[in-house]
């Protein structure tokens, strides 16, 4: 994860075969440049929610193509979109939480990495294991983990990330420890 969020997304090859996608393509009655427009609108929503790694509106992340009133009402029709104009919680939640739970335990894993490599004290022997609850064993504080095994706050953990990073069970607080 970079400061801002994420530099890249997961989508699955099957985005656009989806049943909601197909439910789009019928609604729009073979007006494949108005599906291809409403799809463009969908797709840089959830890009962009990626990128700020928070659900923003389609107004937010309108890009190339016009985010109307209509594309949006099209795509909360056949729920690609909630009320509010964004990705739907629990879709949003079945993505980013593996997510982040991945890219975390890859920097700990690098950072596990490094202390072998150059005899850094950070991290006690045995290995970590990150899980969106936090990491279980093999860390100590001074490397960005808390007793309780519980990652401590950074910048990338405060502001647009708390709100997400609770909701995967990260203990995410105002303060430094």
């Amino acid at each position: 994860m970079s400061a801002a969020g994420f530099k890249r997304a997961d989508v699955e090859v099957g985005y656009l075969g989806d049943p909601k996608m197909i439910r789009l393509q019928k609604l729009l009655r073979g007006d494949e440049g108005e599906y291809a427009a409403t799809v463009a609108v969908h797709f840089s929503t959830l890009l962009q929610s990626w990128a700020e790694a928070r659900r923003v509106t389609a107004e937010e992340a309108e890009g190339y193509v016009s985010a109307t009133p209509e594309r949006i009402d099209r795509l909360v029709a056949v729920k690609l979109l909630d009320d509010e104009h964004r990705i739907p919680a629990q879709a949003w939640e079945r993505h980013v939480g593996p997510a982040i739970a991945q890219r975390v335990a890859q920097s700990e894993g690098g950072k596990l990495g490094m202390s072998r490599r150059y005899g850094k004290s950070d991290i006690t022997q045995g290995k970590s294991r990150v899980t969106p609850q936090g990491v279980s064993e093999g860390v100590r504080e001074g490397n960005g983990i808390t007793e309780g095994n519980q990652r401590a706050p950074t910048p990338a953990r405060e502001g647009k990330f708390g709100e997400i990073l609770k909701g995967f069970g990260f203990q995410v607080t105002e303060e430094r420890t």
